[in-house]
């Protein structure tokens, strides 16, 4: 009789206890829910003002909310994780990589405007260069943004890309745009002087002459650096030795008068690269000093290079 009652009371005990455990977690769930809608209510009222990824994550964004305002769109749908990375990435170039990205663009924008047919007339007369032409000197800057086919214009935008960090360390991005505008001006100016004394009045479009003065800055600068060709990445050389075969190959070109590539602005480039970063930007770029000092005023000193 006694362990019965025992028993009895026993389980009497157990199930106030899961009654009890039950209740709580029933409480502690209606809590969770409540505390969850109040979460949701004041993350519809707040406005995002700064959403940054969290370390060894692409996914996980780390959210801070302004105390009133309402989220923008952007911060509530997924592909606000590659916009976190994209700026990112933008953020870690230094300012001649940036202001590379500006050419870049303005290149592919130019290659835009060529496959307008409206446009045609305008594209020829204002973005290619031929001594010719009614308009003979903005055409020598211009023609060096217009490109003739898709994979022209990726070619030149990759070595450009490629050469930028190191020549940029050296100039500076300022530095770098005259000097990037400068050669292609030398390499059109190169470019006139051989058509007119061939009879020539073909005209010529393209980055590569403005490139080739960076390439010859690049090998002049730092002849030891390894370079490798785009497609056959095994073959290597030093930079010293391309920047010999480059110049021999253009010159032959322009006395062979081949057509393909228009030699003498290539040759025209490479001249004044290799001039410029030997001693050419201690006879103007080191000069500059008071037209400088009024630009900073203007603008502001520059904070990276």
């Amino acid at each position: 009789m006694a362990s019965s009652i025992f028993q009895s009371s026993l389980n009497v005990t157990r199930r106030n206890n899961a009654n009890r455990c039950f209740l709580q977690h029933y409480r502690n769930f209606q809590r969770a829910e409540k505390g969850s809608e109040v979460s949701r209510k004041t993350a519809k009222e707040k406005r995002i003002i700064r959403a940054n990824l969290e370390s060894k994550s692409p996914e996980k964004i780390d959210v801070v909310y302004a105390r009133n305002g309402r989220p923008s769109f952007r911060t509530l749908i997924r592909p606000f994780g590659f916009a976190c990375l994209l700026n990112r990435w933008y953020h870690s170039l230094s300012g001649t990589q940036k202001m590379v990205l500006g050419i870049i663009a303005t290149n592919v924008a130019v290659f835009a405007c060529w496959r307008v047919p409206a446009l045609q007339m305008f594209m020829i007369r204002w973005f290619s260069a031929s001594p010719a032409a009614q308009a003979t000197c903005l055409p020598m800057v211009l023609s060096t943004f217009s490109q003739f086919s898709f994979w022209h214009l990726a070619i030149n935008m990759y070595v450009l890309w490629s050469f930028t960090p190191t020549i940029g360390a050296v100039l500076g991005r300022e530095q770098f745009l005259a000097f990037y505008l400068t050669g292609g001006v030398w390499a059109s100016f190169a470019s006139y002087a051989v058509k007119v004394a061939t009879s020539s009045v073909h005209p010529s479009i393209g980055a590569s002459g403005a490139i080739m003065a960076v390439l010859g800055a690049v090998c002049t600068h730092v002849p030891d650096a390894t370079l490798s060709i785009i497609l056959l990445p095994f073959i290597t050389f030093s930079a010293g030795a391309a920047l010999k075969g480059l110049v021999a190959f253009e010159s032959l070109g322009v006395i062979l008068r081949w057509k393909f590539f228009d030699h003498a602005a290539h040759l025209g480039g490479l001249l004044f690269g290799c001039y410029y970063v030997t001693d050419g930007h201690k006879r103007t770029w080191d000069h500059r000093g008071r037209f400088m000092e009024r630009w900073h005023k203007f603008r502001g000193k520059p904070v990276d290079s």
